[in-house]
């Protein structure tokens, strides 16, 4: 998509300053020495810079498939592109189509502007209020009060296809095969063997047995895959509903509140959301929510707690899944997830100290993210034996 506007792409100053002024006021101007751009936001599809305006800061989401051509090579372009133009698009009918809908407002960046591709055309862009929260550190935990901010943006959320005409409806649940996909990179054989060998060599040599017990349900049983975690809402006589499904910790942004909890400041990254099953976000949830005492008192309270937000927001329509669904949904997504996101904790934890952390609380938050990981995933063999003897 190279091209002679901002950062080498086809955008151009004067369409997005043009645009903007129909949101932010026609006092606006833009000129690109008013955009920085910020390299270490940088990701694979997207080019970033940021630009202030009365005060606020927005970041400024420009598509691009070059890094992804750079990784695989002048042959993979065409497909490159053909992502990257889906998961922009994607983003965009968040904001635009899904969001408004959505029958509270939920904690998300705010939304200014976009473009999207549309045929013949490779100039799009995306346009946020930037959010001021921060990523926790890998130890840290959100809190009983934060958590149930989060389960009321959830039950929103899961709530959102009742809200929906049978036009949209189907529109928004006919899921891309490039967004399933991505579910099995994440849950083949070989993914879910590195991910227990990762976490394996994270708790130390008295884990092996554990995680050799939980590999063998889950992959050479056939327990986790991406076939079982779709079928779950089959499974349970249920439906699809839509998801965020990539909420994990470092897609949420969090504010120290005086009395030691976080609050919560946005919910990121909303180009993955896709048909699936309410339990698999509140199982990824869950994986960093709350710590290990607060997560064996507090959990089946803070489920129904959600149930009881997500059946109130399908108003007079009868709501998609039972109470008794919703906490089955959670348990049969429970190890995919776990499997899927804890094998991030290692890698993160070694981020840390980037971020502040001493060498000395380095260590003791090690100690705190082992013991929680042993913890959940000796419930994710429990479950996994237990389907066992029920197959």
């Amino acid at each position: 998509m190279a091209g002679n506007g901002y950062l080498g792409t086809k955008v151009q100053i004067s369409e997005l300053e043009a645009d903007l002024q129909k949101s932010l006021g026609p006092e606006f101007h833009l000129k690109e020495s008013d955009l920085t751009e910020k390299a270490n936001f940088d990701g694979n599809t997207s080019l970033m810079a940021t630009f202030s305006w009365e005060g606020k800061k927005y970041l400024l989401k420009l598509p691009t498939w070059s890094k992804l051509v750079s990784l695989y090579g002048a042959g993979a372009a065409d497909s490159m592109a053909g992502l990257v133009k889906l998961v922009h698009n994607r983003e965009v009918d968040f904001f635009q189509a899904i969001l408004p809908k959505i029958p509270r407002r939920i904690v998300t960046p705010q939304f200014v502007c976009a473009k999207k591709f549309e045929a013949g055309l490779d100039s799009a862009y995306l346009v946020m209020e930037l959010a001021n929260g921060k990523n926790p550190f890998t130890h840290e935990f959100a809190g009983i009060e934060a958590t149930k901010k989060i389960l009321d943006d959830l039950a929103a959320l899961h709530a959102v296809d009742a809200h929906f005409t049978k036009e949209k409806h189907d529109h928004f649940f006919d899921a891309s095969p490039a967004v399933m996909s991505i579910l099995d990179i994440q849950l083949n054989k070989d993914a879910l063997k590195s991910a227990c060998d990762n976490l394996a060599a994270f708790l130390g040599d008295d884990s092996k047995q554990l995680f050799e017990q939980i590999f063998k349900l889950a992959a050479e049983d056939g327990l986790v895959s991406k076939d079982q975690l779709l079928g779950v809402p089959k499974k349970l006589g249920a439906v699809q509903s839509l998801i965020h499904a990539d909420l994990w910790r470092c897609n949420v942004l969090w504010t120290d509140s005086t009395n030691g909890e976080h609050q919560l400041d946005a919910v990121l990254d909303w180009q993955g959301w896709r048909p699936g099953n309410p339990g698999e976000d509140l199982a990824k949830l869950y994986l960093f929510a709350l710590e290990n005492e607060s997560r064996k008192e507090h959990w089946a309270e803070l489920l129904h707690y959600y149930y009881n937000q997500y059946k109130q927001y399908h108003g007079e329509k009868t709501p998609a899944y039972t109470e008794a669904q919703i906490q089955k949904a959670f348990r049969l997504s429970l190890p995919a997830c776990a499997l899927i996101v804890l094998s991030y904790n290692p890698r993160n934890h070694e981020n840390d100290i980037k971020k502040g952390l001493s060498e000395a609380e380095h260590a003791s938050a090690k100690a705190k993210i082992q013991e929680t990981i042993r913890e959940i995933m000796t419930e994710v063999r429990d479950i996994l034996e237990a389907q066992a003897r029920e197959a």
